[in-house]
């Protein structure tokens, strides 16, 4: 959650790295998640994940795509997606017009069950692009986006011969 609102840091209120200090707590080793999950209840960490969707959804909302720029190739729709093992999180982004920064358009994540936990992690991070660009279809429209990845194994599918049939399908 928090690399994936990490991404419109730039654009949030300063109350942000506030908030995400109280969730901080949670990425330390042996860190224990509460049964209800965080957000359900009335604690001050919940207050601080809902704090922080709050600012993402209001960001992303005075957002808007340039389907000519987007269509044409000038400033195509940019996809990044990654998965840690437990869940997924994905972006779609476009270069505004004088180029000088990125306008975050839209944000995606869900969790993974414990039988997509156990895949591997060339798996994982093709699924992560996957659901991106299926939200990406959902949510701004079929148009083509550049999808980015950190892992070279995902990119090198597209040229060997002995590719899953899987991760062929959700790569082209």
């Amino acid at each position: 959650f928090l690399g994936c609102t990490n991404w419109l840091r730039f654009y949030m209120m300063a109350m942000y790295a506030t908030l995400c200090k109280i969730l901080g707590q949670f990425l330390k080793p042996g860190a224990e998640i509460p049964a209800q999950g965080i957000g359900a209840g009335k604690e001050v960490y919940d207050k601080a994940f809902k704090g922080i969707k709050i600012m993402a959804e209001h960001f992303i909302h005075l957002a808007v795509m340039d389907e000519a720029a987007a269509i044409d190739g000038s400033r195509p729709l940019e996809q990044l997606a990654e998965c840690s093992g437990i869940a997924w999180g994905g972006t779609n982004y476009q270069m505004t017009v004088d180029l000088s920064m990125f306008k975050v358009l839209m944000t995606a994540c869900k969790g993974l069950t414990p039988a997509q936990q156990a895949w591997p992690p060339l798996t994982l991070e093709a699924y992560a692009q996957l659901e991106t660009k299926r939200a990406q279809r959902r949510n701004l429209g079929e148009m083509r986006s550049i999808c980015w990845t950190d892992h070279a194994n995902v990119t090198k599918q597209q040229v060997l011969g002995d590719i899953d049939v899987k991760h062929l399908r959700w790569i082209s």
